[in-house]
């Protein structure tokens, strides 16, 4: 029997992405695990390994720590209409300052 470690060490993870660029934004869905679960199996297909209510609770944790760690991550409600997520993630983009610099530069 294999057993899966999901404890993730920050530190080890930050070091294998060191060389790579940091995204101008992360957005995370919120999305019950339960309701996860439905949505896998409503799919039809065999479950894979991590989806497992157990699993997917434990990996949920981990990218809320990294999300406390992180300024531009963002946490968006994933449990309503893709439309009203799109806009959520829409305003914190116009919000950004980055952004309106980024549009108001002339070529």
């Amino acid at each position: 029997m294999v057993r899966m470690r999901l404890s993730l060490d920050i530190n080890w993870l930050e070091s294998l992405n060191q060389y790579f660029p940091v995204p101008d934004y992360t957005f995370l869905l919120n999305v019950n695990v339960e309701e996860c679960i439905q949505r896998i199996e409503s799919r039809g297909e065999t479950k894979e390994l991590f989806e497992k209510t157990e699993i997917l609770n434990k990996v949920w944790k981990n990218y809320q720590d990294l999300a406390q760690k992180y300024k531009r991550v963002f946490m968006i409600d994933g449990e309503r209409h893709q439309k009203e997520i799109a806009n959520d993630i829409w305003e914190i983009i116009k919000k950004d300052e980055f952004y309106n610099f980024s549009c108001n530069v002339k070529s």
